[in-house]
């Protein structure tokens, strides 16, 4: 509960009425009994009382949400001139992994202490 507090409240404010109101459980926790209600109940202190709460389990099984989420963005295309070839590796090493790993946080907007995405 204190994780998705402090996700929360690292947002523009506009969003925390939205995020409060939005919150999927993914990962083996997520397959707990209980474990969605449980969340709810306790992220509800958390919010203003004229917050709605919402804590769902994810549509599919959790164990699968990470992975089908990492297939859509492969599939996309949009990381496509970042794979490193075997002979991109042979010729400059671990240098050009390095190099397209930062190509990577660029082309998703990811800088350190938090991401920035277009129009906030």
């Amino acid at each position: 509960a204190e994780a998705v507090g402090e996700a929360v409240s690292a947002l523009d404010a506009q969003l925390h009425s939205l995020m409060f109101s939005t919150v999927v459980t993914v990962g083996g926790n997520a397959k707990m009994e209980g474990f969605t209600k449980r969340l709810e109940q306790d992220v509800r202190p958390l919010a203003p009382a004229d917050f709605e709460v919402s804590v769902v389990g994810p549509p599919q099984p959790a164990d699968e949400s990470a992975w089908r989420g990492g297939a859509r963005l492969v599939n996309s295309g949009v990381l496509d001139q970042y794979w490193v070839t075997k002979q991109e590796y042979e010729e400059k090493g671990h240098a050009i992994c390095r190099q397209k790993l930062k190509d990577v946080e660029t082309c998703l907007h990811v800088r350190r202490g938090g991401s920035k995405f277009p129009g906030r």
